[in-house]
């Protein structure tokens, strides 16, 4: 197994099935409360560590160690695209398309900082990104305003030998949101990955974030699974 902090205090593990014992838990969570302590998320929060709800053998190995139940889960949904939903209108002046290429990795990060208001991806960062095995630009769907800045998007990762879809992330700046733009790019990002050879396509937030969830279950996207959080007692 192996664990994987993240710099806002969050820990996945993922241990093998038949080794999910405090043996192998125990020390991870040790590894990962050593760098929790050395730097620590400037929020404050204690770390946290997630397990899939039907995952109880590592649940009961969490608190066997002093770990307990905490509130917030995460939602795993899944679609078939079998029959994926038909195109959707956009509003008048708004066009919805792929990246054209590494010349508009400025835009392209632009309107993730602005979704999610953070400086967190930068434009070389973002170029990084698409450079990488893996990125696809035909994917990487946005919706382009009037004026034309990128106003929504989603990114979709495929694994051909598995024919699964993965959107990560998705998102809509403050002022373009409430017009369906976020719905027009999950279409054509299904659409497209459909046409790949993808058979079913995935999607994860946090449960606590309603309009997410609800624009996911309107793309056809039903829950299959759902971490929830743990941290010491």
């Amino acid at each position: 197994g192996f664990a994987w902090r993240f710099a806002n205090g969050d820990v996945d593990l993922i241990v093998r099935p038949d080794r999910t014992r405090d043996a192998v838990v125990a020390p991870l969570l040790a590894w990962a409360e050593e760098r929790h302590r050395a730097t620590p998320p400037a929020s404050g929060r204690p770390l946290t560590a997630w397990a899939l709800e039907s995952n109880a053998a590592l649940r009961q190995a969490l608190t066997r160690t002093g770990y307990t139940r905490a509130d917030g889960h995460y939602v795993h949904r899944a679609r078939s695209l079998a029959d994926p939903p038909p195109p959707v209108a956009v509003p008048d002046g708004y066009t919805v398309r792929a990246v054209a290429g590494l010349d508009e990795a400025p835009l392209r990060a632009e309107v993730h900082r602005r979704a999610f208001r953070s400086a967190r991806v930068t434009d070389a960062g973002y170029r990084r990104l698409m450079e990488v095995d893996g990125y696809d630009p035909d994917l990487d769907v946005v919706a382009v305003a009037p004026d034309g800045a990128f106003a929504a998007f989603t990114l979709a990762w495929l694994d051909p030998t598995l024919a699964l879809g993965l959107f990560e992330p998705v998102g809509t700046t403050p002022d373009h949101q409430r017009r369906g733009l976020a719905r027009a790019v999950g279409v054509e990002a299904l659409r497209r990955l459909r046409d790949r050879g993808a058979t079913t396509a995935l999607v994860g937030a946090h449960g606590e974030d309603p309009a997410s969830n609800a624009l996911y279950e309107s793309l056809g996207f039903r829950e299959v699974a759902r971490n929830v959080a743990f941290v010491r007692v």
